[in-house]
């Protein structure tokens, strides 16, 4: 590599950085750093805070596996490092990008050129898993409200139409697929066989296993942390909440660095009749938006890096 594209390369790498940590400056500085410093502690909350970081690599190794396990049943076997490398990539190119639609292309993107379009559209069935999962968990919630009284009877019917219209899209978009791709206006635009793209209902259920098994884990994080930081007696209660939060929040296109604001306000309207003061509640949104999608997005941009390294030096040697 010529000096030029190193000097180049650095350039890159130093800008990024810059407004990567610009960006974590911004939400650490909206939230108060010398409130936060203020923040009543004890020991179960201090905790409660390493326990949930401890367990944060469970959350990228599940969503590595269900993406090792889309590779796999599309007869593209991964190993389970590159899988992991895969999702963190991917969850850098989402935290700068509108409601993370770009994670799914950069995950794609992170094995080269060969079959990016395969994996991009693979990518489908597990953004449709994860919509199912927050609809569905955001539906039992909306339920239990209504038990209560508490509930909006209109939001709790679209919801549920909207759940059974993804029930109906996620056993059959690879056929919807199939059938668009007939029209001949497609095939001009679409370089792929989608009729090799078919995906079995086994390999769905398991795929919304795994989803399924990631949203438990992110879920309880929000329940030790929330139990920790308020008075509130109702683990259901908490939970509920956080399935509120979670299913409101998904409708979000904001980018990740800024979704955590968005985050912040929808917490406050759903919690603001729980035990638990403003700040402590803002803190543990932010806490978790740090360990879960700010700090995995750190990693992804030094792989980023190395990848636009490793493809620079490849186009030296080609020319």
């Amino acid at each position: 590599m010529n000096k030029s594209k190193k000097i180049l390369l650095w350039v890159f790498k130093i800008i990024v950085f810059i407004v990567l940590i610009f960006c974590a400056y911004l939400q650490i500085e909206k939230y108060g750093v010398s409130e936060i410093l203020l923040l009543s502690w004890n020991r179960v909350r201090v905790w409660s805070l390493l326990f949930c970081l401890l367990i944060m690599p469970i959350n990228l190794s599940i969503e590595a596996l269900k993406w090792r396990y889309i590779n796999k049943s599309n007869g593209e076997p991964i190993s389970f490092s590159r899988a992991l490398a895969a999702v963190i990539f991917g969850a850098c190119a989402g935290f700068i990008s509108p409601g993370r639609w770009a994670e799914p292309v950069a995950r794609a993107y992170y094995f080269g050129k060969e079959k990016r379009t395969e994996r991009i559209y693979w990518n489908l069935t597990g953004i449709i898993a994860q919509w199912l999962v927050i609809i569905l968990a955001g539906i039992l919630s909306l339920s239990i409200y209504k038990i209560q009284g508490t509930k909006d009877t209109n939001l709790y019917l679209y919801s549920l139409v909207f759940l059974l219209l993804l029930l109906v899209f996620y056993f059959s978009h690879d056929r919807i697929s199939q059938w668009i791709s007939t029209f001949s206006f497609v095939q001009n635009f679409v370089k792929i066989d989608i009729s090799n793209l078919r995906v079995s209902t086994n390999n769905k259920v398991v795929i919304f296993g795994f989803t399924g098994l990631r949203f438990c884990v992110y879920s309880f994080q929000y329940l030790v942390l929330l139990k920790a930081f308020s008075s509130e007696s109702s683990r259901l209660e908490i939970l509920m909440k956080v399935f509120l939060l979670f299913f409101f929040q998904s409708f979000s296109i904001f980018p990740g660095l800024l979704d955590v604001g968005l985050k912040g306000n929808i917490a406050l309207l759903v919690f603001k009749n729980s035990l638990i003061t403003p700040l402590d509640l803002l803190f543990v949104i932010f806490y978790i938006w740090f360990i879960n999608l700010l700090v995995p997005s750190f990693i992804g941009y030094i792989l980023f890096y190395r990848k636009l390294r490793d493809f620079m030096k490849t186009r030296t040697i080609v020319s």
